[in-house]
């Protein structure tokens, strides 16, 4: 019983995490859907994607049975939407309420695959996953909190990198292709442990750092579940899982029940005996120059799970200082400045004067496009939005797409072309009404080559005007994936497409003949140069992602480079190779001697799996994902009005726009993700036996529609002034009413963020109707020593009323992006603009209100300065309608009839300690903030000065594991509305 209550103790904690609605946000209203329903799965789809989604219910159909095998669990039906209007090539599967989604506009540089296949294959063992866990759940857990019982568990029992790992890990077991074969994957672990001999702490590597660059749960994740599957065998995740579900209590770590000693000690005798005989036969390290007998004992930990981590991050490190001492890299020279802070130079672009353009992004910096000049500075040439493609240089012209969201929809937006003079800094977009990615031109600058992705995922390439955008040539590739054009001449173009394996070709544009260049292999080619006579790209046919050169005259696979772990995006400047080679510390630009470099003839070649996953492989033989096309799903219109309701999950938290409190509700989200309800009893500040309610969210129109009823007895303290004393008497006071409300309003949100400001109006009226009854005053305190009133004598200032209050409110923000580092944005303004009358009533009240939040940016990096300037007018008599502005930290509201009021923030992280408490929190970053707010009441014959000043600690940090950090401080002032010391906690989600 002890440990039941302790369970739904920790649950309640974890679960605020996952209780509120998860939504990324709603497609066009006026898209017809259709939906494929076996008794597997709901599919659910634009109607002019029937084709591709009959082939994606054969595919689903397929895994269904192929994971239900290899996780020995029975799926149970799943949804699923698919959204077709959108840059984003992504997916997700969420629990609560239970449903999968799926972006379908393939990446732009991607795995030699189709993308559906890879997205579901991945996305639907994200299902299975959950199902496993939910098998063996306490039926307690469902019971009373319904499908939201699955991920809070999972947020504290089963590490992200499990979830992500073993998914990479499937799709690339079911196809000839996966993740776990992208050279540009796997490069990263690889540098990771070769360049740090002290790889980072389990809880460091498992939730990230603000520090140091980690891995991310793909990349650090397929290594995890791969090599310990190697070593131990399919079943050690499954019970894993399993047990997880059985035994939910956060004292048990993941690896507990599965990771036994006699196993673990046959596994250390098998790794020496294999390091000892590769180093015999390849004559490089052994075990004892690898010092693995020491490292292996040190491992052991009273966590299994983190034991676990240690092994494979000691077995990994030591083959691959195996393999990487058989390699004689390339010599090169660095063009980009040496970092000791994560930082990434990317696509290197030669302009006229032989400076470099390249993309650079970080910890310490958003991404900018920036000129590495040859006398060895950086001169930022332009900060764009988010990018689409990869950039182009021509001359003195860059060229790229970025995303332009819709003014309304989420899911549908567009990727427009843009270029830029570097000599003049002057921006154009070149019009055209189709989104269009990797753009180049042609030698003269007159013409752009793009891909078009339709919506109907087939691709073309578009020849376009660069003045006048005009269409002078397309050519339709069907559902073949086509990446990286470029002119060779004026009539012909070179470019990389995906089927069934990559390859290159080149297409003629007067006669519409393609060409095949270099053979079709399960093989990631990328980054296609033309460069006098030849065709630069890079491909991983050797393990590793390398530059290759095609000499189009004589047909020769010339290899260029020998990367330690990979290089990529090459470019021909004079008698150099200008190219990216990546590293622990990112992505570095590098120049080498084209003489001095590989210049070896080679041939294209299908992909050799490293013993790793050759080795796994062997051990699960899983037949390749193979499905029948010609099968044909029945389908029907998917009725929007029809399937507004979706009750799912019940919670101890309370959700209402944005903000929670303790309570309890049931939640409501339907498939489409348009109609939100919630329901319950919250615990409301102000209220003093809570509040009960009802809300709902309907987001299907432009128009965004919201209603709320609650109910409650509010209780607060006021400070008023009491003119009829004699002296005045500035008193605070005990408020109580029993209170109806009821609100509904309407919302225009219009997103026009471009470039690197992210902007957002939302323009809304509502209706507020508020029934007052048992109104009661009480006296407090006063500063009059004459007071005629006493503590806890009544005083009559108000009746009780039913009020029908209109409002109307504006805002506008406008942000600009940040590093990962920042703090605030380095620059930026929120404004809003409040108005609510009475015109129903017979007195008329009314109030109104403006407020302001200013970034600014500080000298020092990732130091920020926020201020907060406010005015309200409000005449006394109008008391009932709350404040609509902030009051100085640690002070009570005044009541009078104007109030102004200024706050200012400076704020710095002072240190990334990286530090933990076993299980139980992990600090990633720690901050202070400097603040001082000054406040005005004033009527006509009255004013009152209030000052507070003082200081907040925060931490950035996860508790029990938990993957959504949390920010938890104290604040610390003085104010002198009573002269006194105040002190608050703080706290806050980052979801």
């Amino acid at each position: 019983m002890k440990k039941l209550v302790l369970l739904i103790f920790v649950f309640l904690l974890c679960s605020v995490t996952y209780s509120q609605y998860y939504s990324t946000g709603q497609d066009r209203s006026s898209i017809s859907w259709r939906e494929i329903e076996t008794d597997d799965f709901q599919l659910v789809y634009p109607s002019y994607f029937e084709n591709q989604a009959q082939r994606l219910a054969a595919i689903f159909t397929e895994l269904y049975h192929l994971n239900k095998k290899s996780l020995k669990v029975q799926p149970k039906k799943v949804s699923i939407v698919l959204h077709a209007e959108t840059t984003k090539s992504n997916g997700y599967f969420a629990w609560a309420p239970r449903r999968g989604e799926l972006y379908s506009t393939p990446p732009n540089a991607g795995l030699p695959n189709d993308w559906l296949e890879h997205l579901a294959t991945h996305e639907y063992r994200h299902v299975v996953q959950m199902d496993k866990l939910h098998e063996d759940l306490p039926k307690i857990l469902t019971v009373l909190f319904g499908e939201q019982a699955v991920p809070a568990v999972l947020s504290y029992k089963v590490p992200m990198w499990f979830m992500e790992g073993d998914a990479v890990l499937s799709e690339t077991l079911l196809s000839n292709a996966g993740r776990g074969r992208s050279p540009k994957f796997l490069q990263v672990m690889k540098a990771h442990l070769l360049e740090n001999e002290n790889w980072y702490s389990y809880d460091k590597a498992s939730l990230g750092s603000f520090k140091d660059y980690v891995p991310n749960y793909y990349e650090f994740g397929y290594f995890m579940v791969a090599n310990t599957l190697k070593n131990y065998g399919d079943d050690f995740w499954i019970n894993a899982l399993a047990k997880a579900g059985e035994y939910p209590y956060p004292w048990y770590n993941f690896a507990e029940f599965s990771l036994k000693n006699e196993e673990r000690k046959r596994t250390f005798q098998k790794l020496i005996q294999e390091l000892d005989s590769h180093a015999e036969t390849e004559s490089t390290f052994d075990s004892k120059e690898l010092e693995i007998a020491e490292k292996w004992n040190n491992n052991a930990h009273k966590n299994a799970t983190v034991t676990l981590y240690n092994d494979n991050m000691t077995e990994l490190q030591a083959r691959w200082k195996q393999e990487q001492s058989l390699i004689d890299t390339t010599t090169y020279q660095p063009l980009s400045k040496s970092v000791k802070i994560y930082t990434n130079y990317t696509s290197p672009q030669i302009l006229n004067d032989g400076s470099i353009a390249v993309l650079k992004s970080g910890y310490e910096d958003y991404l900018q496009f920036v000129n590495l000049k040859n006398d060895g500075t950086e001169e930022v040439l332009f900060t764009p939005g988010n990018l689409t493609s990869k950039i182009n240089v021509n001359d003195e012209f860059l060229y790229w797409t970025e995303d332009i969201p819709h003014i309304r929809w989420t899911e549908n937006s567009h990727s427009a072309l843009y270029y830029l003079d570097v000599i003049s800094k002057k921006k154009r977009k070149i019009p055209f009404d189709r989104d269009l990615y990797m753009p180049s031109a042609n030698e003269d600058n007159s013409l752009i080559v793009a891909v078009v992705k339709n919506d109907d995922y087939t691709n073309e390439l578009v020849v376009l005007d660069r003045e006048t955008g005009e269409l002078k040539y397309q050519y339709n590739f069907g559902s073949t994936r086509i990446t990286d054009p470029q002119f060779i001449n004026s009539s012909t173009i070179a470019y990389i497409f995906t089927e069934d394996g990559t390859g290159i070709a080149e297409l003629n544009l007067k006669t519409k003949e393609k060409d095949l260049l270099v053979e079709i292999f399960n093989v990631a080619l990328s980054d296609l140069e033309y460069s006098d006579g030849s065709l630069l790209f890079t491909a991983g046919y050797e393990g590793k992602n390398d530059i290759y050169k095609l000499e189009m005259d004589t047909s020769k696979l010339i290899k260029l480079t020998e990367s330690p772990y990979g290089a990529s995006e090459a470019t021909i400047s004079g008698d150099k190779l200008v190219y990216v080679s990546y590293t622990s510390k990112g992505n570095q630009v590098v120049s080498m001697d084209l003489e001095e470099g590989e210049n070896i003839e080679v041939e294209p070649k299908a992909w050799n799996d490293d013993l790793l996953l050759q080795a796994v492989n062997h051990q699960q033989k899983e037949a390749e994902l193979s499905y029948d096309k010609s099968l044909a799903f029945s389908s029907n219109h998917y009725s929007k009005s029809k399937k507004l309701f979706n009750f799912h999950s019940r919670s101890p938290f309370a959700f209402s726009s944005g903000d929670y409190d303790l309570g309890i509700s049931t939640t409501s989200q339907n498939l489409l993700s348009t109609m939100f309800v919630n329901v319950g009893y919250r615990d409301k500040s102000g209220y003093k036996n809570g509040q009960a309610y009802a809300n709902l969210v309907y987001k299907g129109w432009f128009p965004i529609i919201s209603t709320e009823l609650s109910y409650g007895k509010q209780s607060r303290r006021l400070l008023t002034i009491l003119d009829n004393q004699n002296p005045i008497d500035t008193a605070t006071i005990k408020q109580e009413k029993r209170r109806w409300e009821w609100e509904t309003e309407v919302s225009l949100p219009f997103d026009i963020s471009r470039g690197k400001y992210s902007r957002h109006i939302t323009v809304s009226t509502g209706l507020e109707f508020t029934k007052d009854r048992k109104v009661k005053h009480t006296y407090l305190s006063g500063t009059s020593d004459i007071s005629s009133y006493k503590e806890g004598d009544p005083i009559h200032l108000g009746l009780e009323k039913t009020h029908k209050l209109l409002k109307y409110n504006f805002v506008f923000s406008n942000l600009h992006k940040r590093s990962y580092r920042d703090l605030y944005s380095p620059f930026g303004q929120q404004l809003s603009f409040t108005y609510r009358h009475t015109p129903f009533d017979d007195d008329n009240a009314y109030t109104y209100a403006a407020e302001g939040v200013f970034y600014f940016p500080s000298l020092i990096k990732h130091h920020g300065i926020k201020l907060y300037g406010a005015y309200q007018y409000q005449p006394e008599q109008n008391e009932f309608l709350d404040d609509n502005i902030e009051h100085p930290r640690g002070t009570s509201s005044l009541l009078s009839e104007k109030k102004y009021t200024l706050m200012s923030n400076y704020k710095f992280p002072l240190a990334y300690p990286d530090w933990n408490l076993g299980r139980v929190l992990y600090v990633k970053r720690v901050n202070t903030a400097l603040f001082y707010d000054y406040g005005l009441s004033k009527t006509e014959d009255y004013s009152k000065n209030i000052h507070s000043f003082g200081t907040e600690f925060t931490a950035d940090a996860h508790i029990l594991h938990i993957p959504i950090p949390i920010v938890f401080g104290v604040r610390v002032g003085y104010e002198t509305q009573t002269s006194d010391m105040f002190y608050d906690a703080l706290l806050s989600i980052r979801f």
